[in-house]
C-alpha cells in the first residue's frame, strides 16, 4: 500500500519545515534541477539480441513513442526533502533523524518505494516514466549500447564500485543520452511505471517476471535454519532500470524487477 502521511515518528524526528527544504539549495541549483530534456517522437530499438544479455532483455524489437519531456537529472534528496516536508510524508529509512546526510543534497534519493516514488511524481506535477519512454530517453533511437555510443567508458557513469557510493546528479556530463539526460546508466537504478513483461518473442521463462514470495515453514527448527521456499503469485514487479554504482558491467542498462 501506498505509504501514507504521517507525523512524528518518535522524539528524535528532526524533519525539515518546507522553509528549511527550500534553504537547501540555491535557487539557481533548484532551477537546474527542474530543467527537462524533450525527446521526440518516432521509432527507436527498444531491447537487444546480443547473446550476452539475460533472456528477459531479449529481442531488439521497435517501439514507436509520442513526443515527450523527461527531467534531465535523478532526482535528488533535496527535492525528496521538500515533498517530506510539504506532504508529511516518511523521509527514507537512510536519512537520520528524519534528515538528508551531511554533503548529500545533491546525491539521488534512494531507498524509496515504486509507491513513495509515485506520490512523489504526482506531487510534482509530472509522472514516473514508461520503462519504452525511458530506454529510448537513455539510448536515443539507433540501438546503442550506451547513452553515449557503442564501447563502455568507466569515465562516463559510476558503475563497478569504482567510486563505492553514490555521486551527485551530472557528475558525468560526458555520459548524457542523445537527447541530454544524465546518469542514465549507473549511479541508482530508477523506477519505472512498467509492469515487469516479457517483450513480444522474448523466450526468457514466464517465471522470471512473476512475484515471489517466501513460504515461512511453521516448523521452529526450520525457522531458526531461515529455512523457506518462495512461492511464485499472479502479482508482477515493476521495471528498474539504469543500473547503479555497484552494478555490473551490463552490454546496455538492463531491465530489472527489485
Amino acid at each position: 500500500a501506498v505509504t501514507p502521511p504521517c507525523c512524528a515518528s518518535g522524539k528524535d524526528d528532526m524533519r525539515r519545515t518546507l522553509d528549511e527544504a527550500n534553504a537547501l539549495l540555491l535557487p539557481e541549483q533548484w532551477q537546474l534541477l527542474e530543467h527537462m530534456v524533450q525527446v521526440p517522437s518516432g521509432p527507436f530499438s527498444m531491447g537487444t539480441d546480443s547473446p550476452r544479455t539475460d533472456a528477459q532483455n531479449r529481442p531488439a524489437h521497435t517501439v514507436t513513442l509520442k513526443a515527450f519531456e523527461i527531467d534531465q537529472h535523478t532526482v535528488t534528496n533535496a527535492q525528496y526533502a521538500r515533498f517530506v516536508a510539504a506532504t508529511g510524508h516518511l523521509p527514507p529509512l537512510n536519512w537520520r533523524n528524519g534528515r538528508i546526510p551531511a554533503g548529500m543534497e545533491l546525491h539521488p534519493v534512494t531507498m524509496v518505494s515504486f509507491f513513495n516514488v509515485s506520490r512523489y511524481a504526482e506531487w510534482a506535477g509530472k509522472r514516473l516514466p514508461t520503462e519504452a519512454e525511458w530506454e529510448k530517453a537513455a539510448r536515443g533511437s539507433d540501438g546503442r549500447r550506451w547513452p553515449w555510443g557503442e564501447e563502455m567508458d568507466p569515465n562516463k557513469l559510476n558503475t563497478y564500485y569504482r567510486i563505492g557510493s553514490t555521486t551527485r546528479v551530472g557528475s558525468f556530463p560526458d555520459g548524457a543520452s542523445p537527447y541530454g539526460a544524465l546518469d542514465m546508466a549507473g549511479n541508482v537504478s530508477e523506477w519505472t511505471q512498467s509492469d515487469f513483461l516479457p517483450y513480444l518473442g522474448s523466450d526468457a521463462q514466464e517465471s522470471v517476471f512473476r512475484v515471489k514470495i517466501a513460504d515461512i515453514p511453521e516448523d521452529p527448527k526450520e525457522r531458526s535454519l531461515k529455512i523457506a521456499s518462495f512461492v511464485e503469485t499472479d502479482s508482477r514487479y515493476k521495471v528498474m532500470r539504469g543500473g547503479s554504482w555497484k552494478s555490473d558491467k551490463c552490454v546496455y542498462p538492463p531491465r530489472k524487477s527489485p
